[in-house]
C-alpha cells in the first residue's frame, strides 16, 4: 500500500452541529488525519463554479480540520480550488433536495474536468435516490410503490394490509407512517401528505420483522460489505432508525445479506457508488443510502470492526 499523503475535502454539515461520539462523518476524518493525510471541510454553500477566469474552476471556502484528544478544531476559511485535492467527500446529510442536487452539478464539472475523486460520484447520486434503487432489483425487495395517485395508493393497501408510507426525500425516520387496514386517520393522512410533498410516496408493505429482528444497517465498501448493525425499534415507535429512539445492537453478516450484497456489487462499481449504507428488514431490501451513510461508529463500537479505516485502505488502494 502506497503512504502517499492525500488532500482531503469534507462537504459536510457545520461542525459545531455534529456529534462527535457518534457521526461517520467525523469517523471518516479522525482516521484520515491518523494517517497524515490533509483534511478540509466545507459547506455547500461556499461551493463556486467560476467561469470568470481562463479556464472554469470548482472553488469552496476550505477549512483545514484537526483533532487534539478526540477534539476537532477548524481553521480559518480560505476560498481555495478543489482542483487542489485528492478525494472530496460529499458528506452533507439530506434531504435530498434541489440544494443537493445544484451541488452535484457543480462536483460533476470537478470530477469530469480534474482528477479530483469525488466519493459518492455526483451523477449517481443524483440520478439513483436511495429510495429508488431498490426498484431496480425486485427479486429483492418487497412490494413497494412509488405514486402520488390516491386511487394507486389505495388499490396497493387494499392487496398488501397494512402499509408504511415514506417521503420520498425524508432521512432519519422522519415522514414514515404505519397504516393498518382500519386505520380512520388514512384519509386524512394522504391528503396532508400528497398537498405538502411535491413528490411521489414510497408505498411499502409493512414487515413485522421489524418488530423482532429490526431494521439491519450493512455498511458496503467499495462493493464489499464490511460490516453491519441492527437497529431496533422503541417499544411505542414503528421506525428503528436510532434518531428516533431506536436501538443499535451487534449482529452478524449473514448468508442472505452476502447475496443482497453481491447482487448489488456491479451496479454500485459500475456507477461509482462507494460508500452506502444497505438497510434490511427481515430478508429483503428496503433502501440503499448513497448522500451520506451512517454507523461507522456504531459497529466499530459494537464490533470492534474500524469502517473509517477499511474506507481509506480502500481508497488508498484506488490511488495508487
Amino acid at each position: 500500500m502506497t503512504n502517499r499523503r492525500l488532500s482531503i475535502a469534507l462537504q459536510m454539515n457545520p461542525l459545531a452541529s455534529l456529534n462527535v461520539a457518534g457521526d461517520s462523518t467525523l469517523a471518516l476524518a479522525d482516521n484520515a488525519l491518523a494517517r497524515g493525510f490533509d483534511v478540509y471541510h466545507y459547506q455547500p454553500d461556499t461551493l463556486s463554479l467560476q467561469g470568470d477566469v481562463k479556464a472554469p474552476e470548482v472553488q469552496a471556502r476550505l477549512r483545514p480540520l484537526t483533532q487534539t484528544d478526540g477534539v476537532f478544531h477548524q481553521g480559518d476559511a480560505q476560498q481555495r480550488p478543489l482542483a487542489s485535492m485528492d478525494v472530496v467527500l460529499m458528506r452533507q446529510d439530506p434531504p435530498f433536495d434541489l440544494h443537493y442536487i445544484s451541488a452535484t452539478y457543480i462536483l460533476d464539472y470537478l470530477q469530469h474536468t480534474t482528477k479530483v475523486r469525488v466519493i459518492n460520484d455526483p451523477t449517481a447520486v443524483r440520478s439513483f435516490p436511495e429510495k429508488y434503487i431498490p426498484f431496480l432489483f425486485p427479486e429483492l425487495t418487497p412490494p413497494t410503490l412509488l405514486s402520488r395517485d390516491p386511487a394507486t395508493i389505495e388499490a396497493f393497501r387494499a392487496k398488501h394490509g397494512s402499509i408504511v408510507m415514506k417521503v420520498m426525500n425524508g432521512k432519519a425516520g422522519e415522514g414514515i407512517f404505519l397504516v393498518h387496514p382500519d386505520d380512520a386517520n388514512y384519509a386524512s393522512l394522504i391528503e396532508t401528505l400528497l398537498a405538502t410533498c411535491a413528490t411521489p410516496l414510497i408505498i411499502q408493505k409493512y414487515l413485522p420483522a421489524i418488530r423482532q429482528e429490526g431494521d439491519k444497517r450493512l455498511l458496503v465498501i467499495d462493493g464489499t460489505c464490511v460490516a453491519a448493525f441492527r437497529r431496533m425499534p422503541a417499544d411505542k415507535d414503528m421506525r428503528a432508525n436510532l434518531r428516533c429512539g431506536g436501538k443499535a445492537v451487534a449482529c452478524p453478516i449473514s448468508t442472505r445479506d452476502t447475496h443482497i450484497c453481491q447482487t448489488l456489487r456491479p451496479f454500485l462499481q459500475q456507477h461509482g457508488l462507494f460508500f452506502v449504507g444497505i438497510d434490511v428488514i427481515g430478508d429483503t431490501l428496503t433502501e440503499v443510502n448513497t448522500t451520506s451513510p451512517t454507523g461507522l461508529r456504531e459497529c466499530h463500537r459494537l464490533s470492534n470492526i474500524d469502517g473509517a479505516a477499511l474506507f481509506w485502505d480502500a481508497v488508498v488502494r484506488g490511488s495508487s
